[in-house]
């Protein structure tokens, strides 16, 4: 969720730099061979190979150590992530558009992006965007 400040232009399902709109939600799947980015300002950045962490697991945020479970891990294939990328939509390419995946909320530098499933986070706000 962003605050956006009377007199900006936004386009609905609009990803900045991006040629083609957000068509669906998708959920990642384990290996899956599919190419996943995330706009971070003019960067985009790839990441691939998600993978589930399902039991508690250590995750270093702002320099804080926290456990998060239910959550995915992806390897970067650009270098770039960084601590202020947080919220960044992941997602990948279809023929009819973007497909939102996740969203970024941790990661180790150059490495991994770790990201909560798209759906799940649309559908625990549902009950407060009205």
């Amino acid at each position: 969720l962003i605050e956006v400040n009377p007199g900006i232009p936004v386009s609905r399902r609009r990803i900045v730099d991006q040629d083609q709109p957000v068509v669906a939600f998708d959920y990642f799947r384990a290996e899956e061979p599919s190419r996943f980015f995330y706009q971070a300002g003019k960067e985009l950045l790839e990441c691939r190979r998600p993978q589930p962490v399902v039991a508690p697991t250590d995750v270093i945020v702002e320099g804080k150590v926290i456990q998060f479970e239910n959550c995915w891990r992806l390897q970067m294939v650009t270098p770039g992530n960084r601590q202020g990328h947080s919220g960044s939509l992941i997602f990948k390419r279809s023929s009819n558009g973007l497909v939102a995946c996740g969203i970024l909320f941790a990661g180790i530098e150059d490495q991994e992006a770790w990201a909560f499933s798209a759906q799940r986070v649309i559908t625990r706000l549902k009950p407060f965007m009205n």
